[in-house]
């Protein structure tokens, strides 16, 4: 599978879990979803809460991944924003 071609993202394309993308309202029922849902489908990762930045997801993988399990956990993601939007 070929690697996404892509500049590196910065803190403003990160995936913020907002309620509302006009006022950017963080929202948290919107990351726990998110964040449960992905374990349930087999990816590890959390939303971290800064004061004033709202939530914002952390995804480490480790730096031996593969390309397959690395598209494999975006496709996680992406379901998992997909069931979160069309629930809340």
């Amino acid at each position: 599978m070929a690697a996404p071609t892509s500049a590196p993202l910065s803190t403003d394309d990160a995936f913020w879990a907002d309620a509302d993308r006009q006022t950017r309202r963080s929202s948290d029922e919107l990351g726990a979803f998110v964040t449960r849902r992905c374990l349930e489908l087999g990816l590890h990762m959390n939303i971290v809460q800064l004061p004033g930045m709202g939530g914002v997801f952390r995804i480490a993988p480790p730096l031996t991944a593969t390309e397959d399990e690395l598209s494999l956990g975006l496709a996680i993601l992406d379901q998992a924003v997909s069931d979160a939007t069309s629930r809340l």
